[in-house]
């Protein structure tokens, strides 16, 4: 299988900004430590700080959603596509399209994992904690629909032919 008919510019670029969001969270992260003392870490319903921390946990997010990219990366370029877990199986001639909108899939999770990454640490450390319930549903919704509109189009470039 040909990775670079299926890994197209857009995916590199996607991928790339993702990564970059993630350089940002762990450069929020740094500056954090630097500049204050502590930073909420435990809130109630309400938005009510329960407890204060050390500004060194920011680091955890990026670090575990990094791994999560750096996954996704070696799937991409490492992983021959005809061993990727699908929804279905890509009919005869159709697989360069279908392998094609499972990688910008991933590529785009890439992105969206990033930029949630950096806005995340970035709430938190500026004290923005009213951000952070709708960030984090608005992520869990962005998560879900790129599933489900990448799936519904592969369905459909699978059909096509």
């Amino acid at each position: 299988m040909n990775k670079k008919r299926i890994f197209t510019k857009t995916d590199a670029v996607l991928e790339i900004l993702g990564y970059l969001f993630h350089a940002a969270a762990f450069i929020v992260a740094a500056v954090a430590c630097a500049t204050v003392a502590e930073i909420p870490v435990r809130l109630d319903s309400a938005d009510n700080v329960l407890e204060y921390g050390s500004p060194g946990i920011l680091f955890i997010l990026p670090a575990t959603m990094i791994v999560c990219n750096i996954i996704f990366s070696l799937v991409i370029h490492f992983v021959d596509p005809r061993a990727w877990s699908l929804p279905f199986t890509p009919r005869p001639g159709r697989e360069i399209a279908v392998y094609r909108d499972m990688v910008r899939l991933m590529t785009v999770l890439e992105l969206v994992l990033g930029i949630f990454t950096f806005a995340y640490n970035f709430c938190l450390f500026r004290d923005i904690r009213r951000a952070l319930m709708p960030l984090t549903i608005l992520m869990v919704l962005a998560v879900f629909a790129d599933i489900a509109v990448a799936i519904a189009v592969s369905a459909r470039h699978n059909r096509k032919g």
